[in-house]
């Protein structure tokens, strides 16, 4: 049967998704990345540049609790998402539970042995004679409040994919100003040590935390604690965190690389060279403003899509976050590539072998951070439609690649060896992606989904008339009436005509025996007064109108699927 393909509607509905999300992570970002980046400033300027080197020795310690918090926010969040698109709102609140439970007692446990083997964690962390002292004390202050810090971070991924950015962007806002007024005031006013700087940091998130608590005063939201001991024996652990463990596995390879460019640096440079690697770490920070903004909103997004198994819809995900992501983040990486001293002007470098070495180090990153961002983009993507097998690949094959090259690189290259070696690596995975995942050939516009039909415009008596003949073609006579009886006609009885909303109508045969029909429409509320899911709703209900919010838009949906089957 011909298809009808006119996905205007759709890409609106999307860009304003992303719009939805960029701006309020961006936000977050800007806040949540200018935290550390004044925590070595403020450092760097009060103790000096062997107490910035110590920020470098401690930095895997925050990778190994960033793996906790993804494998139960970005992991949890994706779920609930997932569980969203498919109309399973009680199960939502389940994996919710089980996934805050899991992570704050996960990240407990750890901040407990680390406290307890301290001395010999900071000598594998190649802490030199100089910094020793700095690092110890840093990282004791940390860790006392580091399940703050992983709550928070997961929390923001959870609120992301339970349509709730704005408050995820309050609470990263509100974690920064507070991280930065500690900084400043305990260092320069009450004249503390480097330690003030872990506390701003965990006592910032557990500010975050709080301000997430308003998240459950919304009706409509997904996350809710459900304390159902049946439930919990139905959803496992692995279930909630599997969709986290790229990006886990991304954190995990990145401390072996770190280690790698921590030992080279320290062995052939010393704490200079330790004082380099925290200057390029606070590039990446500021790249990741941009990266982390386009790339999280993809999660939300493709799972949603992915829920629907509407592959079109996907195709325009991957297509949009690649072209808008790398219309924001070159000029960043131009103005490093052409005059890459103004980053040095925030850390008053005068180490002399720093000041000779930087700019070549940061223009080598700053230009690799492209090759990030697509990469980022592919991984979240991956993540959220089941297939994070390949993304976990991808990050043993950079991880890999890049500790090689560090440490063959390290005689020939031994200031710049890590950077070349991220550039390498990030390369290899493009490749990878290319030519194994093949990510860039269904990047075409073209028919070869499961998309039956797709149109959309300006909500009026005529035009859902059309899709009303329009759909007689591509459903059975009892679909047809189903469609029509409780999802066309409520839709059209509860316009304002004085109000133009936009829409998209797309009907979607999933498989052979299953097929979708999805009315989108552009409003901030439900119009048509159906939003009446329950708390018990835990399946598909088929032939019946499902209806919630799908991001920036609402959304009613309705699944058939043949009789011989049900």
């Amino acid at each position: 049967m011909e298809k009808t393909i006119n996905d205007k509607s759709e890409r609106i509905f999307i860009g304003k998704a992303y719009i939805r999300y960029i701006i309020p992570a961006a936000l977050a970002m800007i806040f949540g990345q200018l935290a550390p980046l004044v925590d070595s400033v403020c450092v760097s300027a009060k103790l000096g540049d062997t107490a910035l080197s110590a920020f470098s020795t401690v930095s895997p310690v925050y990778y190994f609790f960033n793996i906790i918090a993804v494998l139960g926010g970005m992991g949890g969040g994706i779920g609930i998402a997932k569980a969203s698109g498919a109309g399973e709102k009680k199960r939502a609140g389940r994996m919710f539970t089980v996934a805050v439970i899991w992570t704050a007692a996960a990240a407990i446990v750890l901040s407990v042995l680390c406290i307890i083997f301290i001395d010999p964690i900071l000598v594998f962390l190649c802490a030199t004679a100089e910094n020793t002292g700095y690092a110890k004390e840093y990282l004791l202050a940390l860790l006392v409040g580091m399940v703050f810090y992983v709550l928070e971070f997961a929390g923001a991924y959870i609120l992301t994919d339970d349509n709730d950015p704005n408050l995820a962007m309050a609470g990263g806002i509100v974690m920064g100003i507070v991280n930065m007024i500690i900084d400043w005031t305990g260092m320069f006013v009450f004249d503390q040590g480097i330690w003030v700087t872990a506390f701003g940091t965990v006592f910032g998130a557990f500010c975050g935390v709080c301000v997430f608590l308003i998240h459950f005063c919304r009706k409509d939201r997904m996350c809710r604690f459900i304390f159902d001991r049946k439930g919990y024996e139905a959803l496992k652990i692995k279930e909630i965190i599997m969709p986290g463990t790229p990006e886990a596995l991304l954190y995990l390879i990145i401390v072996f690389q770190v280690l790698a460019g921590n030992f080279v640096l320290s062995r052939d440079i010393g704490t200079s060279g330790l004082g380099n690697a925290a200057v390029i770490e606070n590039l990446e920070l500021i790249a990741t403003i941009i990266i982390a903004g386009i790339s999280e909103a993809v999660m939300p997004l493709a799972a949603s899509y992915h829920g629907e198994r509407n592959e079109h819809g996907l195709r325009l995900v991957k297509r949009f976050a690649l072209t808008i992501g790398v219309i924001l983040l070159f000029p960043l990486v131009l103005s490093l590539l052409i005059y890459p001293e103004w980053l040095m002007i925030f850390f008053s470098v005068d180490d002399p072998i720093m000041r000779e070495v930087l700019p070549g180090s940061i223009r080598i990153m700053s230009f690799a951070q492209l090759f990030v961002l697509v990469n980022t983009i592919f991984v979240n993507y991956l993540s959220s439609v089941d297939e994070e097998k390949k993304a976990n690949i991808s990050f043993v094959i950079q991880g890999l690649i890049q500790i090689f090259f560090t440490l063959l690189l390290a005689r020939v290259l031994p200031h710049d060896a890590p950077w070349y070696a991220t550039l390498a690596a990030n390369i290899a995975v493009i490749l990878y992606f290319a030519f194994y995942c093949n990510m860039f050939s269904d990047l075409k516009p073209d028919t070869k989904t499961d998309l039956m039909y797709i149109t959309g415009g300006y909500a009026s008596s005529s035009v859902i008339k059309g899709w009303s003949d329009a759909a007689k073609k591509y459903l059975s006579e009892d679909e047809f009436k189903t469609v029509c009886s409780k999802l066309l006609y409520p839709f059209e009885n509860a316009l304002d005509p004085k109000i133009k909303v936009r829409c998209s109508f797309i009907i979607i045969q999933s498989d052979v025996d299953e097929r979708s029909v999805v009315l989108r429409y552009l409003a901030k509320h439900d119009i048509t007064g159906t939003q009446g899911d329950t708390d018990d709703e835990d399946e598909k209900r088929y032939g019946e109108v499902i209806c919630s919010e799908f991001n920036f838009a609402r959304r009613m949906i309705i699944y058939f699927k043949d009789q011989k089957e049900r």
